[in-house]
């Protein structure tokens, strides 16, 4: 049996930044704090929207190429492991074998594993620890306090059955000012695109639209607004956090003092949105018909803001 204990999740509502910074940490792998994590890796900078304001929309993107380049931009080396529970495919069982192996590797050089969904709650989480005798491992998530541990042969297995394990297994050193700029590019290149891999969801600047359009038809998922608004929230906060640090600690990109005060802006407007949409619990919708014309005016102002952060991120880059 292996179990390592006192990890420390990082307090972000990004489920995969809480549980990558928790695992780099305990490893030893990263240095900094979590907002500086979450600027370097790009992370902060995700904004995915679907349509209805689906409440999956923030975890809807390429996990395989992503969670490897924004790991990597820290100077993190990782494994990562991507499967689909789809029919159609013959090996999802041994996949399972092998992500059980490779999940002992990681434990046994006392380095946590993300997965996804290690327990009902559908984000990201940390296995911790195994139990062979029991055939289970010993899992962290966001909202439990005790969670129940996770039979080995249900790794994968969920309401939404993704097999995702990525094991951090060692660093090199980076230099912070390049990285700064490769995030500032992510930053940038996430903004403009002009498509994105699942229908009806969108990133970036049209990740707005897709927003602005949900309230002003007021067809909007309760749930997913609330949820959304709430995390998006907290990641625009750490972002203006990450600009105003990052213009401090490398003078070549003094500049971004002007992105970090209309950063401020769309970080202020939105927590006004997520005040308006207390996070109840999974599935609860907080969202009151008689706020959406005041919801709508912040999210434009927020909208308003975060183009001229990006018009600075671009002119500087």
């Amino acid at each position: 049996m292996k179990k390592i204990e006192n990890i420390s999740m990082g307090m972000t509502w990004t489920s995969f930044a809480g549980c990558l910074y928790g695992a780099v940490k305990k490893a030893g792998l990263y240095e900094k704090d979590l907002v500086w994590m979450m600027g370097e890796t790009g992370i902060a900078f995700h904004f995915i929207m679907e349509e209805k304001s689906c409440p999956s929309g923030p975890t809807v993107y390429n996990w395989q190429q992503e969670h490897f380049e924004m790991a990597d931009r820290i100077g993190v080396a990782s494994t990562v492991l991507v499967r689909h529970k789809d029919p159609k495919y013959h090996t999802f069982e041994l996949s399972q074998d092998y992500a059980v192996d490779e999940v002992k590797r990681s434990l046994d050089r006392d380095v946590p594993v993300i997965t996804w969904a290690p327990t009902p709650v559908l984000e990201f989480g940390l296995i911790t620890g195994y139990d062979d005798a029991e055939g289970v491992f010993f899992v962290k998530d966001c909202a439990s306090e005790n969670p129940d541990p996770l039979l080995y042969k249900n790794i994968g297995i969920s309401q939404v059955p993704i097999l995702f394990v990525q094991s951090c297994y060692a660093k090199v050193p980076y230099d912070g000012e390049t990285t700064l700029r490769n995030s500032l590019s992510y930053a940038q290149s996430h903004w403009n695109s002009s498509f994105h891999e699942a229908p009806s969801y969108a990133a970036g600047r049209k990740a707005w639209d897709n927003l602005l359009g949900t309230l002003e038809r007021k067809d909007y998922d309760g749930f997913g607004l609330t949820y959304t608004m709430n995390l998006y929230a907290d990641s625009k906060r750490k972002i203006q956090q990450f600009l105003s640090a990052a213009a401090g600690e490398y003078p070549a990109f003094r500049g971004l003092e002007a992105a970090e005060e209309s950063a401020e802006t769309t970080a202020a407007e939105m927590e006004k949105i997520a005040s308006l949409l207390p996070f109840q619990g999974p599935g609860m919708s907080s969202v009151k018909d008689e706020d959406i014309p005041e919801i709508l005016d912040c999210a434009q102002k927020a909208l308003k803001a975060e183009e001229k952060t990006m018009g600075v991120i671009e002119n500087l880059l």
